[in-house]
């Protein structure tokens, strides 16, 4: 099992002599995703309740939920404004993988990528393939490059070859980057005129342990449903996460090590991976945090637990 913790860059404004701040994923160069039209908050306009204002700084929405509005600092005031996350365009950076950036069938993105060997792209819906160029920032040298084809085209029977409907992947996380520390990251992706990415994760990869068989993978389905009196049921459908319960062993001489490096982890989203092989189980991936956990000191040479990982929506 693979941990990257992700590279996290802050965006700030100062209004009134206070700062205020917003977390991102990566240190983001560019990105041509188009924000929704939205009015930019300025302290002389009225805003009127359940309008959206954009503060560009912070690249986040929010929406008024006072009957009106004038000169009110929306990250300041949150009994008036209601956070409502990032723009568009920053939606993959955000901290939520099922916060969406749309796009209409291409996108290219451009983040900073120093000293780390591993990125992740999660939640993608839509997109068809997704090239990503290395380029070392000193020597302008394309360093890695390789495009990704989203479309799994495998057939069990020849049923399957003419009728089974094409399969893409929804999560791509690659650790064969070059580590260096100065260089760049550069991302197209192309889908159709529906395409969303969830969160584009970097950073340096680090193992805990080896995952055995007999690990799991649990879907959280936050989706709710309504029974009426007629016995007519309605649904709700929502956003979902994924608990993975994995089997893993280490050596026992790394018994200190491993706790020492799972309590830095603590209060942190982190990008955990399971199977870490090009052809290995995706499920076993996701984007959270560690429950609690246990290790046993019960061998000289091998200590065998169960490590439990919430991943967060």
């Amino acid at each position: 099992m693979t941990y990257v913790v992700p590279v996290k860059s802050t965006l700030s404004t100062i209004y009134n002599e206070s700062t205020y701040e917003a977390s991102t994923y990566n240190d983001v160069i560019s990105t041509d995703a188009q924000d929704d039209v939205i009015t930019e908050w300025d302290k002389d306009t009225e805003f009127t309740q359940g309008q959206f204002v954009k503060v560009s700084a912070l690249k986040r929405l929010y929406r008024c939920a006072a009957s009106s509005s004038t000169g009110e600092f929306p990250p300041a005031n949150s009994q008036v404004f209601t956070d409502y996350g990032a723009v568009n365009s920053y939606k993959m950076f955000d901290e939520v993988i099922n916060s969406q950036t749309k796009f209409d069938s291409s996108c290219n993105v451009s983040i900073g990528f120093n000293r780390s060997n591993t990125i992740g792209i999660l939640n993608i819906k839509n997109v068809y393939t997704v090239q990503i160029e290395q380029v070392d920032n000193v020597t302008s040298e394309v360093v890695y490059s390789k495009t990704i084809e989203l479309a799994n085209y495998g057939a069990s029977s020849l049923y399957d070859y003419w009728y089974k409907q094409i399969q893409y992947e929804k999560d791509i996380v690659l650790f064969d980057l070059v580590y260096l520390p100065d260089s760049k990251i550069n991302i197209i992706f192309s889908g159709n005129e529906n395409s969303l990415v969830g969160s584009v994760i970097s950073g340096l990869a680090d193992n805990i342990a080896i995952t055995l068989y007999g690990s799991s993978v649990k879907l959280n389905d936050f989706s709710t449903y309504q029974v009426d009196e007629y016995g007519n049921t309605t649904f709700s459908k929502r956003g979902y996460s994924r608990t993975i319960t994995g089997q893993v062993i280490i050596d026992a001489t790394r018994i200190d090590e491993t706790i020492y490096k799972l309590s830095e982890l603590r209060g942190a989203i982190t990008l955990f991976s399971g199977d870490e092989q090009a052809d290995g189980y995706k499920s076993l991936m996701t984007l959270g945090y560690i429950k609690d956990l246990k290790i046993p000191i019960d061998s000289p040479s091998k200590s065998k637990f169960p490590i439990t990982i919430i991943g967060v929506v």
